[in-house]
Parts: C-alpha cells; structure tokens; sequence
C-alpha cells in the first residue's frame, strides 16, 4: 500500500478513537499497523522494510549509549532511577480523537510494559518522530499538552526541530539544529550530533551465498552523557515560540 492507495475519501469524517478501531478492523490485517489518528484524522505512517530497519538500528543505538550512561552513574544514582527503555512506534492515546505511533519513545523507569494511556505519565522523557512537515502544528500541539519535555521532529531535510517546556498552549521554545549541531535532552544521558546521513553496509547470508546491500542511516551521532559545551549554544539557532 502507498500513499496513493490510501483513499482518504473512506475516512472524510472526523474518527473518535473508538471510530478509528472499528475502521482500522475493517483494514486487511497486515496493513492495520500502518495508521494512526490525529484528531480525528486517519493519516499513513511509512513504514517501509527499510525505514523499520533504520528505526531498529536507531532503537539500538539508543539503548546501548543510554546503558553506558547508567552504568556510569551507578555509584550515585539507585539502578531504577537511571533506567530507560526505547520503544519503536508505540500506540499511545492523547485524547478522544488521537491514537498516535512516535517513531522513537524512550522511558525513564523500572522498564514496565508500554500501554497506551501511558504517554503523559513521567515516565516518558523523550519522543523522536519522522515526519513529512517537521512543523506538524497538530502533532507538536498534542505531545506539549501532554507534558512531553522533549519532542524531537525530524522532516524531509537534514535540519531537526527540538521542542521544550511543554505547555497546554504548546511548547514555549524551539531549537533548530542543522548539519554539525548537537543537543542533549533533558534528563537523558546522552548527547545528539546532526550529520548528514551516511550509508551503512550490511551483510547477509542468503542460498547463493555473502551478499552485501546498502541502508540509508538517520543522521545521528550519539555520544554518552550531556552536552554542555559553548560550542552548542553558540551553534544551536534557537526560536522562542509564543504561546
């Protein structure tokens, strides 16, 4: 299924999430996991074999460079405080009209299962998303009402938006990072650097033998622990949001 498979004419109306259920049963069963609901409209998320992969590389990374941190604050920080756990396009609710897929969701906590009235508990700290406007009014309104205090969204081009302190107006600032900038969330041990996408090879075995192809990489370059250098300030185009 593409985009221009998807006839919005199916769903012209505003969808409950109760709606939105009994629609996406209607779907072929190995398409339902391709939507979410965005007050109250059915929207396509891309999920490619590709971009899954790219997720689940990103997933890792993530994990290992966000353990290496806990590892390091052990000696004066209590175990359960300092664990995260990532999330791959999650089904979280934030109201009666939106039933949402981040891309990336990371969890600060004792490493419980995800559900989805969960994403304006504390716990979650952190949400990446990939999306085709970066400038998503909607999206970026919901995740501050929810009390997200760090919303990441990545567009088409190397350039990402970081939004913080949530309000329920919406986020109060917006940093832009281009190619070269880095940034750390707040309260995650781990620091961000754009780069432009490097492709990454891969190997695999297959019944004529080694073969080797080719995935595109998100731009990121990670690092553990916080970014608190001049450089960043200095480098970091930083946008106050009025309410």
């Amino acid at each position: 299924m593409t985009l221009h498979d998807f006839d919005r004419r199916e769903v012209a109306q505003k969808l409950s999430v109760d709606q939105y259920f009994q629609w996406v049963r209607q779907q072929p069963e190995a398409d339902r996991d391709r939507f979410e609901l965005v007050e109250g409209e059915v929207r396509l998320l891309p999920t490619s074999t590709e971009q899954m992969r790219i997720l689940r590389l990103l997933q890792w990374q993530l994990q290992h460079f966000l353990k290496l941190g806990a590892a390091e604050s052990l000696e004066t920080t209590p175990p359960e405080e300092d664990h995260f756990e990532v999330h791959i396009r999650p089904s979280v609710q934030l109201s009666q009209l939106s039933y949402m897929k981040p891309a990336i969701l990371v969890r600060k906590g004792s490493g419980e299962e995800l559900e989805a009235e969960d994403l304006a508990d504390p716990s979650t700290v952190w949400i990446i998303d990939i999306v085709e406007d970066s400038l998503d009014k909607t999206r970026t309104q919901l995740y501050a009402q929810a009390g997200i205090f760090n919303y990441w969204s990545l567009g088409n081009s190397v350039e990402l938006n970081l939004y913080q302190q949530p309000s329920a107006s919406g986020y109060q600032s917006r940093r832009v990072l281009q190619v070269g900038d880095r940034a750390s969330p707040t309260s995650v041990p781990i620091t961000v650097r754009l780069q432009e996408p490097v492709p990454l090879y891969f190997m695999t075995r297959t019944l004529r033998g080694q073969q080797t192809y080719q995935s595109n990489a998100l731009p990121f370059a990670f690092s553990r622990g916080y970014d608190l250098s001049p450089s960043y300030l200095s480098s970091t185009r930083i946008r106050t949001e009025s309410p």
